[in-house]
Order: C-alpha cells, then sequence, then structure tokens
C-alpha cells in the first residue's frame, strides 16, 4: 500500500514518422525484398551476442530471404569472435553490424522480427520500442520481458534453457506472421 509502480514511459512520436523499408534495405546493399532479423542492445556478455547469431545461423540455413542486422555500440573484443562465427558458418554476407545509430526507430520499423535472448534485463527498453514499431518479438523470458509480454501483443517469451533450434523455430513463426507494413503506416519509397 506504500508503493505505486509507474511503468516506464516511451516517446513513439519517431515510431510514426513515415520510413521507407526499400531505403534501409538499399542502405545495407539488401534486396528490397528480404526480410530483416533485427537485434538492438550494446555488445556485451549480457545481452549474449553469441546465442543471436547462433540463433540466426540457424534461420538463414533456411531462409535465404532473411538478413540480420546487429544494432548497438560494438565490443572491441566481442566482435571479432562474431565475425569469425559468421565466417565459418558463411553468412558474412547477410549479416550487418550497424553499431550505434541515431536511426533506430527507422530500422525497428522496417524490420520484420527482433530476437532479444537477453541473460538479464531491468527495463527492456528495446523492446518496448519494437512494440511501438509493430515488430514481432522474440525474447528471453526475464521478469521485464514478461510484463512487457503481458501489456503489450507481439511479444513471445522463451527460456534461456531452450535449444537454440527451438528459439530459432520460435523466429521463423515471428517472421511468418509479422504484422503488415501498411498497419506500420510505412510511406512509399518517393
Amino acid at each position: 500500500p506504500r508503493c505505486l509502480m509507474i511503468p516506464n514511459g516511451l516517446d513513439t512520436a519517431a515510431f510514426h514518422e513515415p520510413v521507407c523499408a526499400a531505403g534501409v534495405r538499399s542502405q545495407f546493399g539488401w534486396p528490397e525484398d528480404c526480410r530483416i532479423l533485427i537485434h538492438v542492445g550494446r555488445m556485451e556478455p549480457v545481452k549474449n551476442h553469441l546465442r543471436v547469431i547462433r540463433v540466426a545461423e540457424r534461420v538463414l540455413t533456411t531462409d535465404p530471404s532473411v538478413r540480420l542486422l546487429l544494432v548497438g555500440r560494438e565490443s572491441p573484443s566481442m566482435k571479432p569472435m562474431l565475425v569469425d562465427r559468421l565466417a565459418e558458418s558463411g553468412f558474412t554476407d547477410r549479416v550487418v553490424f550497424a553499431g550505434l545509430r541515431t536511426d533506430v526507430a527507422q530500422l525497428l520499423r522496417a524490420a520484420d522480427a527482433m530476437l532479444f535472448p537477453s541473460r538479464y534485463e531491468g527495463l527492456p527498453g528495446a523492446v518496448l520500442e519494437a512494440c511501438a514499431a509493430g515488430v514481432p518479438v522474440v525474447a528471453s523470458d526475464l521478469p521485464g520481458i514478461r510484463e512487457v509480454a503481458g501489456r503489450l501483443s507481439g511479444v513471445h517469451c522463451l527460456s534461456q534453457a531452450m535449444s537454440d533450434e527451438r528459439w530459432a523455430d520460435a523466429v521463423r513463426q515471428a517472421l511468418a506472421c509479422p504484422p503488415s507494413r501498411a498497419s506500420r503506416q510505412m510511406s512509399l519509397c518517393e
């Protein structure tokens, strides 16, 4: 009775601006009809980038139209290991490390699904942003993410104990049923 929880707010104005999905794909050298699997988060062990890569590899193996976009501050100690892993699997040309960006809302609105297998989260701001962009999310079953999933649609929580293949199946399902671009009020490319 002495406590009151006030959910964190998110300024959604940037998620209502028109975005050209083909233009976003073009800036990364990707085909206009490819589907984007996005991860937004700083490159630290807690964000679980190695799992992002492992799960994405399984999706990329079965669907040549999918591309992986990694957005967030990069780590000079982690990135070479991730790049080597991608080179070994042969997917270097279908993955972009975009680094820090000021246009995350536009990137999310152009994406088809988000993969977010964090080991720990307080308030998952990137998940809230994906929801604001209308992007389905496959994320770790953590308290903050469960709370978001209980209030907003499109967030699918998975246990960290589940196999990478189960995670990949959930990503494939999210990619199979993304919200229509029209429902996200995307502009036509001019």
